[in-house]
């Protein structure tokens, strides 16, 4: 709750810091857009949510229904528990015991790009809600270089499915989301995708190892600038 807390207060502070965003120099170019925002992936699995924060800059044309976007995630490592069995030595031979794994990830950093076509006229003032799809392709990094995990009952080695080590993996979105605006220039932009990630660990199988980012639901809202529309 308290990282959860914190991400909402940054999120605050940026949203109204929106005129000084506006007046930089560096911004200021006809039809870039900008945003700034809390998102999650939503990983299932026995893995919890994760959340963080993202930025992202794009380009959007008022004559042109088809728009597109970097971003970049970062997102704070997440808890995962899964049950599994363990060869264990009694003293006389090797016996299977159930054993429930449970640790946390590393924070996550995403990398990606998005092309995404507006559903209704956005060229149309009068249009306040703008619908989009979108798709998506990227690359995810782990900050997590040793596995960190405990076991009850305590087994040192054995288990029958292990936690995937693989600190990056590629993805492949397909989405949908929504820009509320505000004015021309600034509005709430809302997103959520559902992501094929390929780790660049190779597993034997989806039974030997358990995966801490599989494919997942990924879900964004944030401030949305817009920069000088360009027709």
């Amino acid at each position: 709750m308290k990282k959860l807390f914190l991400l909402a207060v940054l999120f605050s502070a940026i949203t109204t810091s929106h005129a000084q965003y506006k007046k930089a120099s560096f911004l200021n170019k006809k039809g870039r857009t900008y945003d700034l925002g809390l998102t999650s992936r939503i990983l299932g699995s026995g893995n919890s949510p994760a959340l963080g924060f993202s930025f992202s800059y794009g380009k959007e044309r008022s004559s042109k229904r088809l728009f597109h976007w970097w971003d970049l995630d970062f997102t704070l490592g997440n808890k995962y528990k899964y049950n599994t069995t363990a060869s264990v030595f009694t003293g006389t031979s090797y016996v299977d015991k159930q054993v429930a794994v449970s640790g946390k990830t590393g924070s996550n950093f995403a990398w990606r790009y998005n092309l995404a076509y507006f559903l209704m006229d956005n060229g149309n003032e009068d249009n306040k809600i703008l619908p989009f799809v979108d798709l998506s392709v990227g690359i995810v990094l782990s900050t997590q270089t040793t596995l960190n995990y405990t076991t009850n009952p305590l087994v040192t080695s054995g288990l029958s499915k292990e936690v995937s080590g693989g600190t990056a993996g590629y993805t492949a979105g397909i989405g949908a989301g929504l820009i509320y605006k505000v004015n021309e220039g600034f509005g709430i932009k809302f997103n959520a995708a559902y992501y094929g990630v390929l780790n660049t660990e190779t597993v034997a199988s989806d039974d030997a190892f358990f995966n801490t980012l599989p494919n997942h639901v990924g879900v964004s809202i944030g401030a949305h600038w817009l920069l000088d529309r360009d027709n």
